[in-house]
């Protein structure tokens, strides 16, 4: 299955986005409470930043936000992957251009 060049682009863009946020980690290494119980504070910040990301691209696209769980999903389907980073951004942007891959 091949990947359209508008996913790939849009990919490209929410993984350097990603990158640059991740370098925030070492100022939130607190654990505090979230949705699945005590979190590390980056992991409830990143994964809210992929929220916004992937529904800033929708926007861009005319398509209607989407919630967490769609993103957290996403992630799910990330974990595992040598590059997750890589992974989750491109989940993510099938969201976001609404080429959403079928959920399993």
């Amino acid at each position: 299955m091949s990947v359209p060049w508008t996913v790939i682009v849009v990919a490209d863009a929410i993984r350097d986005r990603l990158v640059a946020e991740t370098r925030l980690r070492c100022g939130r290494g607190r654990f505090v409470d979230g949705p699945r119980g005590r979190e590390l504070e980056w992991v409830l910040a990143e994964r809210a930043f992929m929220v916004a990301e992937t529904n800033r691209w929708r926007a861009v696209h005319g398509l209607s936000p989407v919630g967490a769980d769609r993103v957290e999903w996403a992630e799910r389907q990330a974990e595992g992957h040598i590059d997750y980073a890589g992974k989750w951004a491109l989940y993510c942007a099938q969201i976001g251009v609404g080429e959403e891959r079928a959920r399993g």
